[in-house]
């Protein structure tokens, strides 16, 4: 059985927190806008239209 410590834990969650926000930026960079766009953008594909 697998078990993880509170080392590893945190380093899964800030790695993907990372990654996460690398992402984001480089897609307001790309398409010139803000961060709130793009995460409506991505709510979009979960929740649809609502989302705007």
């Amino acid at each position: 059985m697998l078990t993880l410590s509170g080392a590893d834990v945190r380093a899964v969650l800030l790695g993907g927190f990372s990654a996460g926000t690398a992402d984001i930026g480089a897609a307001c960079l790309i398409y010139f806008t803000g961060p709130v766009v793009i995460m409506k953008a991505i709510a979009s594909g979960l929740i649809g239209p609502a989302s705007f």
